[in-house]
Protein backbone atom coordinates (compact mmCIF):
# COMPACT_ATOMS: atom_id res chain seq x y z
CA UNK A 1 0.00 0.00 0.00
CA UNK A 2 1.43 3.32 -0.63
CA UNK A 3 1.29 6.58 1.55
CA UNK A 4 0.50 9.97 0.27
CA UNK A 5 3.27 12.29 1.54
CA UNK A 6 2.52 15.55 0.01
CA UNK A 7 1.69 18.41 1.82
CA UNK A 8 -0.80 19.47 -1.13
CA UNK A 9 -3.81 18.06 -3.42
CA UNK A 10 -2.50 17.12 -6.60
CA UNK A 11 -5.23 16.83 -9.20
CA UNK A 12 -5.59 14.83 -12.54
CA UNK A 13 -4.90 17.08 -15.64
CA UNK A 14 -4.44 17.73 -19.11
CA UNK A 15 -2.75 20.77 -21.19
CA UNK A 16 -0.03 21.34 -23.69
CA UNK A 17 3.90 21.95 -22.09
CA UNK A 18 6.76 23.34 -24.24
CA UNK A 19 10.03 23.87 -22.65
CA UNK A 20 12.38 23.52 -26.00
CA UNK A 21 15.26 24.03 -23.77
CA UNK A 22 13.96 20.82 -22.20
CA UNK A 23 12.74 18.63 -25.27
CA UNK A 24 11.99 19.78 -29.30
CA UNK A 25 8.49 18.21 -28.56
CA UNK A 26 5.84 19.52 -26.21
CA UNK A 27 4.72 17.48 -23.48
CA UNK A 28 1.54 16.38 -21.85
CA UNK A 29 0.22 17.81 -18.13
CA UNK A 30 -0.23 15.03 -15.99
CA UNK A 31 -1.48 16.36 -12.60
CA UNK A 32 -0.61 19.72 -10.87
CA UNK A 33 -0.73 21.13 -7.56
CA UNK A 34 -0.06 24.70 -5.70
CA UNK A 35 3.87 23.00 -5.74
CA UNK A 36 4.36 21.03 -8.35
CA UNK A 37 3.60 19.54 -11.35
CA UNK A 38 3.93 16.17 -13.73
CA UNK A 39 4.70 16.02 -16.94
CA UNK A 40 5.16 13.53 -19.46
CA UNK A 41 7.28 13.95 -22.96
CA UNK A 42 7.10 11.75 -25.79
CA UNK A 43 10.62 10.58 -25.91
CA UNK A 44 13.73 9.55 -24.04
CA UNK A 45 15.22 12.60 -22.11
CA UNK A 46 18.32 12.89 -20.07
CA UNK A 47 17.42 16.01 -16.97
CA UNK A 48 19.66 18.18 -15.23
CA UNK A 49 17.82 18.02 -11.97
CA UNK A 50 20.17 21.11 -11.03
CA UNK A 51 18.64 23.13 -13.71
CA UNK A 52 15.39 25.10 -13.72
CA UNK A 53 13.08 25.25 -16.65
CA UNK A 54 10.63 27.61 -18.34
CA UNK A 55 7.44 25.50 -18.55
CA UNK A 56 4.82 27.12 -21.17
CA UNK A 57 1.47 25.40 -19.74
CA UNK A 58 -1.36 25.77 -21.62
CA UNK A 59 -4.48 23.98 -19.56
CA UNK A 60 -7.64 22.79 -21.73
CA UNK A 61 -9.91 23.41 -18.77
CA UNK A 62 -11.77 26.32 -18.13
CA UNK A 63 -11.61 27.58 -21.60
CA UNK A 64 -7.74 29.11 -20.42
CA UNK A 65 -6.72 31.10 -23.59
CA UNK A 66 -3.93 32.36 -21.41
CA UNK A 67 -1.08 29.99 -21.14
CA UNK A 68 1.07 29.82 -17.51
CA UNK A 69 4.82 30.95 -17.49
CA UNK A 70 6.53 28.71 -14.82
CA UNK A 71 9.86 28.25 -13.88
CA UNK A 72 10.30 24.67 -12.32
CA UNK A 73 13.31 22.56 -10.96
CA UNK A 74 12.51 18.97 -11.88
CA UNK A 75 12.29 16.60 -8.45
CA UNK A 76 12.26 13.03 -9.87
CA UNK A 77 12.06 11.32 -13.69
CA UNK A 78 11.51 8.60 -15.02
CA UNK A 79 12.45 7.22 -18.82
CA UNK A 80 11.49 4.59 -21.06
CA UNK A 81 12.50 4.20 -24.57
CA UNK A 82 9.56 6.44 -25.68
CA UNK A 83 9.00 8.75 -23.25
CA UNK A 84 10.28 10.39 -20.13
CA UNK A 85 7.92 11.91 -16.99
CA UNK A 86 9.10 14.25 -14.71
CA UNK A 87 8.06 15.93 -11.36
CA UNK A 88 8.75 19.33 -10.92
CA UNK A 89 8.48 21.56 -8.37
CA UNK A 90 6.99 24.55 -9.26
CA UNK A 91 9.56 28.27 -8.27
CA UNK A 92 8.49 31.80 -7.91
CA UNK A 93 7.06 32.44 -11.82
CA UNK A 94 5.85 35.05 -13.81
CA UNK A 95 2.71 33.92 -13.86
CA UNK A 96 2.55 31.91 -10.16
CA UNK A 97 -0.78 34.24 -9.39
CA UNK A 98 -2.93 32.51 -12.65
CA UNK A 99 -0.96 29.27 -11.97
CA UNK A 100 -2.16 29.50 -8.12
CA UNK A 101 -5.68 30.63 -9.62
CA UNK A 102 -5.73 27.71 -11.52
CA UNK A 103 -5.73 25.59 -8.92
CA UNK A 104 -7.73 26.74 -6.73
CA UNK A 105 -10.43 25.97 -9.85
CA UNK A 106 -9.74 22.94 -9.70
CA UNK A 107 -9.21 22.56 -6.19
CA UNK A 108 -13.26 24.33 -6.23
CA UNK A 109 -14.34 21.57 -8.56
CA UNK A 110 -13.38 18.74 -6.69
CA UNK A 111 -15.30 19.89 -3.49
CA UNK A 112 -18.09 20.40 -5.68
CA UNK A 113 -17.98 17.02 -7.09
CA UNK A 114 -17.70 15.76 -3.51
CA UNK A 115 -20.63 17.42 -2.32
CA UNK A 116 -22.56 16.26 -5.07
CA UNK A 117 -21.11 12.62 -4.25
CA UNK A 118 -22.40 12.92 -0.80
CA UNK A 119 -25.81 14.10 -1.90
CA UNK A 120 -26.60 11.53 -4.00
CA UNK A 121 -24.90 8.60 -1.74
CA UNK A 122 -27.63 9.84 1.13
CA UNK A 123 -30.27 8.97 -1.94
CA UNK A 124 -32.62 5.86 -1.18
CA UNK A 125 -33.55 4.53 -4.17
CA UNK A 126 -36.11 1.58 -2.54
Amino acid sequence: MRVEKRKNIRFDDIGKVESPELCLFSGVLVDVSKQGCRVRFPTSLEIDTEMDYELKISPVRYNCTDCFLIMARPIWHSSTDDSTEIGFAILHSPSLKKYDSYVDKLLEEKQNMDSEQELLDGINID
